[in-house]
């Protein structure tokens, strides 16, 4: 398993502090404690598929005069959104005298990820040229995607050299257009028989469209299982 990388230079125990802890090393020990929290929060990305997750801590005010817990300081994160690019942890001392404050931290993952391996125009079917990989920073909870994925996926938008490919950037490309002559299978069970229609409408893969049996002139909606075939299930 890959190591979670933590942006964090200093490194504190989470024990509870000695009576007499300066207020400096107190609000260390919280910075360290949110780092070393958050960083079990997200160890499992690096598992799913991300090359590491950073964690930078936010600083305390100085101004601020923490004492010393004397017990385990409690850490929690009640609203955890997944790979936000922040997250807040509220950190609270249960001791004789109690306290709590919430501290932020900036997330940022990166993951390999698709990217555009030239000048891709709008309406262009990817190929295996036209995508290469890029360990890049992920926002938010952007969906990973494989190189494998994409393969024979349509364009909407022209796309400069470099830019990361989105699934919204991407549509399944019209296998079938209307007015194309194409296969029509008529499958019973594991019995099949085709022969020749005529699309009414264009198809994409899994689609349902119209189709006119050129023979019997009767018209059906058939599923469009590759480019120039569609199927009926009788």
């Amino acid at each position: 398993m890959k190591l979670l990388r933590l942006s964090f230079v200093a490194s504190f125990a989470i024990a509870a502090l000695a009576p007499l802890a300066s207020a400096d090393t107190v609000r260390e020990q919280v910075r360290a404690g949110v780092a070393n929290f958050l960083q079990q929060k997200y160890a499992g990305y690096t598992e799913q598929g991300y090359e590491r997750v950073d964690i930078r801590v936010n600083q305390l005010d100085s101004r601020l005069r923490l004492q010393a817990c004397a017990s385990p300081l409690n850490f929690e994160q009640n609203n955890f959104r997944g790979l936000s690019n922040q997250a807040t942890v509220r950190v609270s001392c249960s001791g004789p005298k109690p306290w709590s404050l919430f501290l932020g931290a900036r997330i940022e993952a990166y993951a390999k990820i698709p990217v555009a391996a030239q000048p891709l125009v709008r309406g262009q079917i990817l190929g295996p040229g036209d995508i290469h990989s890029q360990v890049r920073l992920v926002r938010g909870n952007q969906a990973l995607l494989q190189t494998e994925q994409l393969l024979g996926l349509q364009l909407k938008r022209a796309l400069p050299q470099g830019e990361p490919l989105r699934e919204s950037h991407l549509t399944q490309p019209k296998l079938i257009k209307r007015g194309d002559a194409v296969v029509l299978a008529a499958r019973l069970g594991a019995a099949s028989v085709s022969t020749e229609a005529t699309a009414m409408a264009d198809g994409k893969l899994g689609q349902q469209i119209r189709v006119k049996n050129n023979r019997s002139k009767q018209v059906v909606h058939a599923r469009v299982v590759a480019a120039g075939k569609v199927e009926v299930v009788l």
